[in-house]
């Protein structure tokens, strides 16, 4: 069992957290508790659902963040599904000789990439239009309040949600949309919601923008000049 296996096996048996989601559905549970074992950033980061803990994935549990200080535990569906369509033609680009500073054979991170992307109109190319590149980084999402399927009961359970912090990799705004985008560099058999619906939720309020999240996977690819 890894640190967080242990940490978290400790948390379950002192603050008796799975009879207390049998019984109410789901159960809340500050930082500072889970300080108490180990540091809450590290334990309650699970960006796919092979990243859950082991006392998770076999009481068929999740964990979302509630708040910079607080954290609600239940039968929650917070990871979608991706499947690749096999027959989705790849369509090629050609790099411009003119940009020295973007290496298209090392793009190291999802950011480089969806810089790369932008510089070469594959951006535009997919939106339809001409798009700007206006927002990334992390905010603060204000304070809202969202709905959650309990996948268990199947009823859904209402959660407020104040001040957390949420990363964007990229915000592009056309004339009638703003398209905020999560990249991964690498495959992926399933992401987190929250990392599209938190954004959304924070720009939605904003502007009067449609505003549109997406998931971009291995997004790039180039072809060398004959």
């Amino acid at each position: 069992m890894s640190k967080n296996d242990v940490a978290w096996k400790k948390l379950f048996d002192e603050y008796k957290i799975l009879e207390e989601v049998n019984k109410n559905g789901y159960f809340q549970i500050k930082a500072s508790q889970i300080n108490q074992e180990r540091e809450s950033r590290l334990m309650a980061k699970f960006d796919h659902i092979v990243n859950l803990q082991k006392i998770f994935r076999d009481n068929n549990l999740s964990i979302l963040p509630m708040s910079r200080s607080q954290y609600i535990i239940g039968h929650f569906d917070t990871d979608l599904p991706v499947q690749y369509n096999p027959e989705i033609e790849i369509i090629p680009w050609q790099f411009p000789p003119d940009i020295e500073s973007i290496d298209y054979r090392n793009l190291y991170s999802e950011n480089s990439a969806l810089l790369c992307a932008f510089n070469l109109g594959i951006i535009d190319d997919l939106v339809g239009a001409e798009a700007k590149f206006t927002i990334s980084g992390r905010m603060s999402t204000g304070s809202f309040k969202f709905s959650i399927i309990n996948s268990q009961a199947n009823q859904p359970y209402s959660i407020n949600f104040e001040n957390y912090q949420c990363e964007i990799d990229a915000g592009f705004e056309t004339d009638n949309y703003l398209i905020l985008i999560e990249a991964k560099n690498y495959k992926v058999e399933d992401f987190l919601i929250r990392q599209l619906y938190y954004p959304y939720r924070l720009w939605l309020e904003k502007i009067s923008k449609k505003v549109v999240s997406c998931c971009a996977f291995k997004p790039l690819i180039f072809c060398l000049p004959d």
